[in-house]
């Protein structure tokens, strides 16, 4: 008995069981149980099976059981209370223990805890209902505190820190004693815009809602129906049951996602309703690199489409001489039409006015709108265009709509400014241009041009992607080849788009290795492996693309990845000030494992401190984005500063800098002289003499080589924010 308890300690531990423990812990388990660990696991994999298919017929039954059995046993109490009162106190189990057998990645018994339905079913409602009457971190009907240190400002009585620093104490250290006015100047600012809820916009979300969601990115209120079971046993078609298990479980997960999209939209809607009839602010703190974020969890314009659509600042301002104008841009922008001249976008708001109109005055009538890019900000600007221009006088028209001017993949408009690139910065439009440039499409030509090489050849994954790679296939690899994407990241980025493409027909695999993919001897069908196959090879592609079009990007992201590896290897985390004498500090470090026994199994607890040496491959793939999110936040901070001097509203997500109708040419301005006056300071030679100042004994490499771009063309290229 003592050797089971301690050995069934480490059978629900988690862990694999060693190797020399595993002979005496199935001896152990048959004495117990009457089985084997693999006859256990063979029967409770057909239970699960069996499980499945009687899962969804009983979901409705079991809710109704819950519910007469809480009904029935409340009765009881309530009827045998001596003192009459109607609540009484009920005892049941609301967790229960168990082993579960998993035989991937790795076979081993995991021990997991379950919470009961029926008590599940209470927490989640009254959670719901409760943090919707009385949730923590709310929008602020009030200015909020200026932030003056590191724990001093925001919510009036609720603390929050200024920067959220995964826990590090060198960080909150640093930012103690730091002069970082420019910085808390910036963020008092930015928290000081009033926001109002567009009433209009809401009252069509909450109708479409009613009506069951499921349009203009409204999650369904409907789950999605399970497969039927084959009816084949699983030994004569094994592959028709690895298909049913797997659509399974993605409709189960898809059930689940869609589960936590209604829940969110419930808090947007609530707080929405909530807030209608006032101003309210957003309290803003930054995170680690000093990006700016809202402290509010739910409804914020960092927020999807959806909370964008919500919201309008509370001060309206005359439309002026060119508002009108940039209202139209701005409308086309949210339909997707981003790739054409301003002119041609204002264009098409003017050719297709009838139907704007038509919209506004009855949007759920005139739907179009729910097929557009960002459908709820599309309608938003649909009604003031109509309000404007109904108004019979638009430039006096007083507008509150926030308009967006954003970054041209901005990441890599820093690191053409870092390295002086005059082709990486026309690809990304730091020069002027009659349209904007597209980098996805320039890196595209680029890979086209190398498929059609390749096919020329006699390559047959070259052929079959030939004239099936579209702008869409290639685009998330190159908007994240700036934030260090590795070839296995570019690769499943690729491979999910490929997937969505069942009209592309690859070279066949080979004959042994297609018999034992078609026999059910691997993870993946024919199909999914040539697929496989192809998105390896088109990454491979891709990310060679991109060094031919950024080199000068390529080579800083090298320099900084080489000096982060050499102070790690000292023992030390990464850090640096930017421009505004904000600290950063990048907390990557190996993690300690704790193993805590329990009455009922193992745990593993894990340590995270500034005493535990750093990560050191952590440190050096996340120096390069860190660093350039670092510049990018400076920049908005910059901008920001300049706009308040001039007494502009502003507000922005990130790389998308956004103000009234009346001043999108004065921001343009400002974001402009601020990108050049950022980038003509020696950034690189002060990160690199305040690097070998603190680590003497480190020989670090040489800058890398720029180019010729003159920064000050900037100032005259149209489409650097577009």
């Amino acid at each position: 008995e003592s050797a089971f308890t301690s050995k069934n300690r480490r059978l629900g531990s988690g862990d694999k069981l060693a190797d020399q423990e595993q002979q005496l812990a199935e001896q152990m388990y048959r004495l117990l149980y009457g089985e084997s660990v693999e006859e256990a696991v063979a029967k409770a994999e057909r239970e699960e099976y069996e499980e499945e298919d009687r899962e969804e017929a009983e979901e409705q039954k079991v809710v109704e059981d819950d519910e007469e059995d809480w009904q029935a046993a409340l009765k009881e109490h309530t009827s045998s209370s001596s003192s009459g009162s109607p609540f009484q106190v009920m005892s049941m189990p609301a967790f229960k223990h168990f082993y579960s057998f998993q035989s991937w990645p790795e076979k081993r018994v995991v021990g997991m805890v379950k919470c009961e339905e029926a008590i599940f079913k209470i927490l989640r409602e009254g959670h719901t209902v409760s943090e919707l009457t009385h949730p923590r971190h709310l929008p602020m009907i009030v200015p909020p505190r200026p932030w003056s240190s590191f724990d001093s400002g925001g919510y009036l009585s609720l603390r929050t820190p200024i920067m959220r620093t995964r826990g590090s104490h060198l960080q909150s250290d640093a930012i103690r004693k730091s002069n970082m006015q420019p910085v808390y100047d910036a963020l008092n600012y930015l928290g000081a815009v009033p926001w109002r809820v567009n009433e209009p916009v809401l009252r069509v979300m909450e109708e479409l809602w009613e009506r069951g969601g499921g349009v203009a990115d409204l999650p369904s209120r409907k789950k999605l129906r399970l497969p039927r079971a084959p009816k084949v046993k699983q030994a004569e078609d094994p592959m028709a049951w690895k298909r049913y298990r797997a659509e399974t479980r993605r409709i189960k997960q898809a059930n689940a996602d869609m589960y936590s999209l209604r829940c969110d939209l419930e808090y947007k809607l609530g707080i929405a309703n909530e807030f209608q009839e006032r101003q309210f602010y957003f309290p803003l703190n930054l995170d680690f690199r000093g990006r700016v974020y809202p402290i509010p969890p739910h409804l914020h314009h960092l927020g999807s489409d959806i909370s964008r659509g919500l919201l309008r600042f509370a001060e309206a301002k005359p439309l002026g001489e060119r508002g009108l104008y940039w209202l139209k841009v701005h409308l086309a922008n949210q339909c997707g039409r981003d790739k054409i001249s301003f002119d041609d976008r204002a264009q098409w708001a003017e050719d297709n006015i009838e139907r704007i109109m038509k919209t506004a005055r009855a949007p759920l009538d005139n739907m179009w709108w729910v097929e557009m890019e960002n459908p709820w900000q599309c309608l938003a600007t649909c009604f003031e265009i109509t309000a404007a221009v109904e108004s019979g006088r638009p430039e006096a028209y007083m507008s509150s709509l926030p308009i967006h001017q954003d970054g041209s993949c901005n990441g890599l408009q820093h690191y053409a400014a870092l390295g002086r690139d005059a082709a990486g910065g026309a690809a990304v439009n730091l020069v002027n241009a009659e349209k904007p440039q597209d980098v996805y499409t320039g890196v595209l030509n680029l890979v086209l041009k190398r498929l059609d090489e390749e096919a020329a050849k006699g390559d047959g994954i070259a052929k079959a992607l030939a004239g099936n790679v579209t702008r869409k296939v290639i685009k998330q690899t190159v908007m994240t080849s700036v934030y260090g994407v590795t070839f296995i990241g570019a690769r499943k980025q690729i491979e999910r788009q490929l997937l969505d493409k069942p009209e592309i027909e690859y070279p066949p695999l080979d004959k042994d290795e297609a018999e034992r993919l078609e026999a059910g001897g691997g993870k993946m069908t024919v199909r999914e492996r040539q697929v496989y196959l192809a998105s390896a090879y088109l990454a491979k592609i891709t990310m060679a693309s991109l060094g031919d079009l950024f080199a000068s990007a390529r080579n800083i992201m090298d320099w900084l990845s080489d000096c982060a590896s050499l102070i790690a290897s000292r023992g030390h985390a990464v850090s640096w000030v930017t421009p505004l004498n904000l600290p950063v500090v990048q907390p990557y470090r190996s993690s300690k494992f704790h193993k805590v026994r329990t009455l009922v199994q193992s745990v593993v607890l894990t340590d995270h401190n500034d005493l535990l040496p750093v990560h050191p491959s952590r440190q050096r793939t996340a120096f390069p984005p860190n660093f350039v999110h670092s510049l990018d936040s400076t920049h908005m901070l910059m901008t920001a500063l300049e706009c308040q001097e001039r007494g502009l509203t502003f507000a922005s997500v990130h790389d998308s800098y956004w103000t009234h109708g009346s001043s999108v040419d004065d921001m343009s301005e400002s974001l402009r002289r601020q990108f050049v006056r950022l980038y003509s300071a020696p950034i690189l030679e002060d990160l690199r003499d305040s690097f070998m100042l603190r680590y003497p004994d480190i020989d670090f490499p040489p800058l890398p080589e720029r180019g010729d771009l003159d920064l000050n063309l900037v100032m005259h290229a149209r489409y650097f924010f577009n």
